[in-house]
């Protein structure tokens, strides 16, 4: 971690290694800002960098000028630059105002409104971006964490015929939503994206989702049709920001016969139904199909479900955690295990001892007994 003006910050660099952190730590040792004193240095810092902003002051003691150095010192990895030349005012058409010049679709972007430190930075994270950004693993810190938290995937196979026209109805349609949703665009060939992919549950090429940081999670938001056409792609993204949409989630088939073992199968379409039964208590294992441990756990924990299966209010069951969703719940590892209680609803995780007896002391915390004690 890195302190600056009693500000901690997380370590950003791609890698670990001495010249990165290096580099690192002295990009965030500059000055926030440079003061740019003639139009050749504007052409030449414009010409350095991708994007810069540059902030117009004619009072450098205005709180406005106060405020862009501010949000500068929050965006280390920008470029921002102050001009004060009066000469330059007539060249940039302003005597105060903020300005972001980019070497990609609009060169130039006019920030409007009260000039502060907190609408400076929101402003620039919904700007300098590409309409639609290209997904980069490496980056994938920074795309994640702009604009307004919100994004459109577009996933194609840039092999594909039509790729090009797709990706014109991507950057046609991002365009109408500037500000407001951030689009990214995801190649499927590229084998390192394989995991992002997986994550988010796309399995076809081309699609398009939404999707929404939730701080521990992402909720995903899949369209009725994937039919790749600018009016299909336009609804969907309005219908979503009018906040008609509702989270999807992965979800296998539920099987016919999910509850006639003591262990009950439970999968992301009915997850909710059954564990979040308020008149239930809930003991729910996520396992995964390949985990060793898992599969050590298995004899113990049907063991477990078949000693309480005639205990009235208790439902012991399991979900495979790769092939389904389950929002509300962060899944650690695997197994892992967790009560749901119906007293509190609230999801409490199991850290015993994968015994019977380890098993049997934790559902005694919840005023579960072993069906002979309950006789008593």
């Amino acid at each position: 971690m890195y302190f600056k003006n009693g500000v901690r910050r997380h370590y950003t660099g791609n890698k670990p290694e001495t010249d990165v952190i290096v580099s690192w730590v002295e990009r965030r040792n500059r000055a926030p800002v440079t003061t740019i004193q003639d139009v050749h240095a504007l052409n030449r810092f414009k010409s350095e960098h991708k994007v810069v902003v540059v902030g117009v002051f004619k009072d450098k003691e205005s709180t406005e000028e106060k405020e862009f150095v501010e949000a500068a010192g929050h965006l280390d990895d920008q470029d921002f630059a102050i001009v004060r030349d009066e000469d330059l005012f007539k060249n940039i058409g302003a005597d105060r105002t903020i300005i972001m010049y980019k070497q990609y679709d609009e060169p130039q972007t006019i920030m409007e409104g009260e000039i502060t430190s907190d609408r400076v930075i929101s402003w620039f994270n919904a700007n300098y971006l590409p309409l639609v950004t290209p997904f980069e693993r490496e980056k994938s810190s920074t795309i994640f964490t702009s604009g307004t938290g919100s994004f459109v995937l577009v996933v194609d196979s840039a092999d594909k015929d039509g790729y090009k026209e797709r990706q014109d109805i991507a950057n046609k349609v991002a365009k109408d939503f500037k500000e407001k949703i951030v689009f990214i665009s995801i190649d499927a060939d590229i084998e390192e994206h394989e995991q992002v992919l997986k994550y988010f549950g796309v399995s076809t090429t081309p699609s398009f989702m939404i999707t929404k940081d939730e701080g521990k999670d992402f909720l995903k938001y899949r369209p009725d049709s994937n039919t790749f056409s600018a009016e299909n792609m336009q609804a969907f993204v309005s219908s979503y920001l009018a906040g008609d949409l509702q989270p999807s989630t992965k979800t296998e088939d539920l099987p016919q016969d999910w509850d006639k073992a003591p262990v009950k199968v439970l999968v992301g379409s009915n997850f909710e139904a059954v564990a979040m039964d308020p008149s239930k208590d809930v003991l729910v294992e996520f396992y995964a199909p390949w985990c060793g441990h898992c599969k050590k756990l298995e004899p113990i924990y049907n063991e477990l479900a078949h000693k309480f299966k005639d205990v009235e209010g208790l439902i012991v069951a399991k979900i495979d955690g790769t092939a389904n969703e389950v929002q509300g719940v962060e899944v650690k590892g695997f197994p892992d295990i967790r009560m749901i209680s119906r007293k509190s609803n609230k999801v409490s995780a199991f850290e015993g001892e994968r015994t019977l007896a380890g098993f049997v002391q934790f559902l005694a915390g919840f005023g579960i007994q072993e069906p002979e004690k309950a006789e008593l």
